[in-house]
This record gives C-alpha cells, sequence and structure tokens, in this order.
C-alpha cells in the first residue's frame, strides 16, 4: 500500500483533480484488501495503469512500426512504441520473451483484482514489469522508499 502511495503521490499534480488516478487508486485498494497475498502483482497492474494514464504507454495490440497484430513483441521504443520480430531485428538475447504480448494483454483487460500473480517462472511477467516499472520510476526522477523497503522484506 506504501507503493502505491508513493506512486500516485508523485503522479498527482496538486490542485488537479484526474479521476482516472482515483478510479485506479481506489481499484487497487479493494483488490489489495480483497487479496494482499497478491500485493506484487496488483502493484504491477498499477505501475502499467500509471504510465498510460501519463500518456507514456502505448497500445501493445498492434506492433508501433508495421502495424502486425500477431508477431511476437521484441522492444518497447520511446518513439515507435511496442515493436515486433517481423520488422525489427534484435538480438535473442535482448528480445522480450515470448509471451510478453499476451501478458500485457492481461494488465489491459482484466480488473485490479484479477491482476497477475506473480510466477516467477514466467519471464515474459518478469520482462516486463521489470521494463514497466523502470520506465516509470524513470519519469518519476529516481527510486522510491517505499519500494527500498518492499524489495529488501520480500
Amino acid at each position: 500500500m506504501a507503493c502505491l502511495a508513493d506512486l500516485f503521490d508523485r503522479v498527482a499534480r496538486e490542485g488537479v483533480e484526474d479521476d482516472r488516478l482515483y478510479r485506479l487508486l481506489s481499484a487497487c485498494g479493494r483488490a489489495l484488501k480483497a487479496d494482499p497475498s497478491n500485493a506484487i502483482g496488483i502493484l504491477a497492474y498499477a505501475e502499467h495503469w500509471l504510465l498510460h494514464c501519463m500518456g507514456l504507454l502505448p497500445h501493445p495490440r498492434v506492433c508501433g512500426r508495421c502495424g502486425n497484430e500477431t508477431a511476437p513483441l521484441v522492444i518497447l521504443s520511446p518513439e515507435e512504441g511496442w515493436c515486433c520480430s517481423s520488422c525489427t531485428p534484435v538480438d535473442p538475447l535482448e528480445a522480450l520473451p515470448t509471451g510478453s504480448r499476451g501478458y500485457l494483454r492481461n494488465l489491459r483487460l482484466r480488473g485490479a483484482e484479477a491482476a497477475p500473480r506473480v510466477n516467477p517462472a514466467d519471464e515474459a511477467q518478469q520482462a516486463i514489469t521489470a521494463l514497466l516499472r523502470a520506465r516509470l520510476l524513470q519519469e518519476l526522477g529516481g527510486g522510491l522508499r517505499s519500494y527500498d523497503v518492499l524489495w529488501r522484506s520480500v
């Protein structure tokens, strides 16, 4: 809950009401209350939607370069958004893992109460969560104290 509070405090602009942020925080709070064991999954869900609300996360349905809707996503480009394997040559070791588009779809289509549970064996989930978290923290100007505490306690 502290991580969510820190995030929303940093994202919300003083004197500016943004119903999307309040609805997201409320949904995440209800989900945490209902299922505290999925706190990390709910945090990943909130991070995804905060980036979306800030206008920093393009829709993963189509490739930002070629418009392909089925090829695996391989990178998130700051200029073009999500890019796929059919038009973006990348070293296989640097590409997003198979299943990245599916995990992003789950984050977008499920509510906070159905946020995907953390699965250490799911490479796509781990890679996308790390990528989005790094992007969000970069945008917010660095790490948050609550995140430091969370990662020391997990």
